[in-house]
């Protein structure tokens, strides 16, 4: 399907919410604690119905306001496209969403061509959860825009490429742009898709590089992430594991909560809760911190007691 924006069908909305703006706000409020309340990975279809229904109503109401139907239409995303909730993912469902992310695209682009690009390629990785057969078909108008896009939206594709499993066209992407050697973001583009590409040598190369522009912190838990996915022994390990830990102690708060939930995403488990309970009296931090401590105590059937 083209990056194009299709116009919207009403007669193929699941259920239109008719009400006011503060009503709509309510919805989406709720939905967020509904789907919070439940396992991330475990929500049944049961669970899962309450909130794609009130999120629906709302991603595909002509009426909403736009910050609110965006809102709604990335959370019934996240919703639908969960591993673990394929079997929601009709193909009437998959058109519909893909046809919210167009029209936010397309509302959006005037203002804000970069915005309206991520709803863009958000739509196709709607099509490619939908219709996996397809993959080769889908990327080729992603790659074809990119060709001409400017940097600003080429390092977006990029990194949807990585997203979306695509680390070959993304290291293409950072061969064939200009300028962007010291950029950080340009550089964690290309470490991404080294990783994914399993080329750990030459991923450690480039982040040993002098040159290389990442903060430490960051440097590290590449380092790290890397050493663990090339199966290191453990005493290997440990020490890259004090070598991340030393030099994230050195960071911003913020910058802890992202490498700690970059390591939870990634399944490191333990070390993300060692980060996370770092900062859980911290006065800014904290409830993050312990938010982040709950989601990995709760895959820890040893841990109900800390839980």
């Amino acid at each position: 399907m083209p990056l194009g924006c299709p116009v919207w069908d009403s007669s193929k909305q699941e259920n239109n919410a008719a009400g006011t703006p503060e009503s709509l706000v309510l919805e989406v409020a709720l939905s967020r604690l509904l789907m919070n309340a439940a396992s991330s990975s475990g929500m049944a279809e049961a669970a899962a119905a309450e909130p794609l229904s009130r999120l629906s109503s709302v991603a595909y109401s002509p009426t909403a306001p736009l910050p609110v139907r965006a809102e709604a239409t990335r959370l019934l995303a996240g919703l639908l496209l969960h591993p673990a909730r394929r079997n929601l993912l009709t193909p009437v469902r998959a058109e519909l969403l893909h046809t919210g992310f167009a029209d936010l695209a397309a509302a959006t682009a005037p203002a804000d061509p970069a915005g309206a690009t991520g709803y863009e390629l958000a739509a196709i990785t709607v099509d490619l959860t939908a219709f996996p057969a397809r993959r080769a078909e889908l990327i080729r108008p992603v790659l074809e825009k990119s060709a001409t896009a400017p940097v600003p939206i080429r390092l977006a594709i990029a990194r949807w490429l990585n997203e979306n499993g695509f680390p070959q066209e993304a290291l293409a992407l950072c061969d064939t742009t200009d300028g962007i050697a010291a950029d950080p973001a340009w550089f964690t583009v290309r470490v991404d898709a080294l990783f994914a590409q399993r080329a750990f040598d030459t991923a450690i190369q480039r982040l040993n590089d002098p040159a290389q522009p990442l903060p430490v912190h960051r440097q590290q838990l590449f380092l790290y992430r890397i050493d663990r996915a090339a199966g290191r022994d453990e005493p290997s390990l440990a020490a890259r594991r004090a070598a991340l830990e030393k030099s994230v102690a050195r960071a911003e708060p913020r910058e802890v909560l992202e490498t700690a939930e970059n390591l939870e995403r990634s399944g490191d488990i333990p070390t993300a809760l060692a980060l996370y309970s770092g900062l859980k009296n911290h006065p800014n931090a904290g409830l993050t911190a312990r938010l982040g401590m709950v989601r990995c105590l709760d895959t820890s059937p040893d841990r109900t007691s800390d839980l």
